[in-house]
């Protein structure tokens, strides 16, 4: 089932024609996604034409960054 929704979603992408383009995720949608969903989608931009894909930073983006130990760059961002 998740193949023929990740196919779905390829569709739509191409259908708005994204190819050679940044595209950046935003909506009430994203709070729903986890990192996971999140990098899976981004790294799927070229099955989709894109250039580069990414989603805007929220709290649970700031929140993995500290636990996965990246607390220099977590630091640098959240100060920003």
């Amino acid at each position: 089932m998740l193949q023929v929704g990740c196919m779905m979603f390829l569709q739509c992408l191409r259908q708005f024609n994204v190819s050679g383009k940044f595209v950046e995720f935003f909506g009430p949608g994203v709070s729903s996604l986890s990192i996971l969903e999140r990098t899976v989608i981004a790294n799927m931009c070229p099955d989709y034409g894109a250039t580069a894909a990414f989603f805007p930073i929220d709290s649970m983006c700031l929140d993995y960054l500290q636990r996965s130990g990246f607390y220099t760059r977590f630091y640098n961002i959240h100060k920003y």
